[in-house]
């Protein structure tokens, strides 16, 4: 549900949101109840009384769309723990430390076991050429921006045009093309602190840049069963 105390609104949207409220929680007293009903009779009453005109209802509508978009924007945000790149970075160093040297009292693994650490598959995100695309391109990127802490203009309607696979395919690709620059962060780290170390041995940049190529996949179906 919206954090109205994040996003500041109006009387009118603060008052629904308190009647959303109070209705969810009736809902154990009255499991039969349709709560979507009884908000949309709330509005009509309103409407009927003139308490809210076409006018309003659009503003209304505005003024939630954007409070949301914005409440999204900072839960992305949170989800991935932050967007200071400089904190994920050094979050990547340490995780790339700690695998190499578990314990930080003794002295660093063997490089045979630094190998297989990170050459073994751990993770791997796929990412889907469905229809879930329910924003805007432009409204997708602008609330990327705004979760990564570069607030951007959000002026216009949210509503998707007609989407085909061609452009969630290539949705899909810029996904990827991030989370690739994202792995190679990684790989960096990796390398940096192999390279720092003792382990290094005859050949090692060639193995270890072959190594950690593949502790994490990705992948993207194009035309997957599901697809339509």
């Amino acid at each position: 549900m919206l954090d109205a105390t994040a996003n500041p609104l109006g009387p009118a949207a603060q008052d629904l949101l308190a009647l959303t409220a109070r209705i969810r929680e009736s809902a154990d007293e009255d499991p039969f109840g349709n709560p979507v009903l009884l908000i949309a009779l709330a509005i009509s009453r309103r409407m009927r009384s003139g308490e809210l005109d076409d006018p309003g209802i659009r503003a209304l509508i505005a003024e939630l769309r954007d409070a949301a978009f914005t409440d999204r924007a900072r839960r992305l945000a949170a989800y991935v723990g932050g967007t200071d790149m400089s904190a994920n970075r050094a979050v990547l160093d340490h995780l790339a430390q700690r695998l190499l040297r578990p314990d930080p009292k003794d002295s660093p693994v063997r490089w045979a076991e630094y190998r297989d650490l990170v050459a073994r598959a751990r993770f791997a995100a796929v990412f889907t050429a469905h229809p879930t695309f329910t924003l805007p391109v432009a409204i997708g990127h602008a609330l990327a921006e705004t979760a990564s802490g570069r607030p951007t203009s959000i002026a216009g309607s949210h509503r998707p045009p007609p989407v085909t696979l061609r452009d969630e395919f290539e949705q899909a690709g810029a996904a990827i093309a991030n989370a690739r620059d994202a792995v190679d962060q990684f790989n960096a780290a990796l390398l940096a602190v192999a390279r720092d170390t003792s382990i290094r041995g005859p050949g090692w940049t060639r193995q270890h840049t072959r190594a950690i190529r593949r502790h994490v996949q990705l992948w993207c179906p194009w035309r997957a069963p599901w697809s339509g």
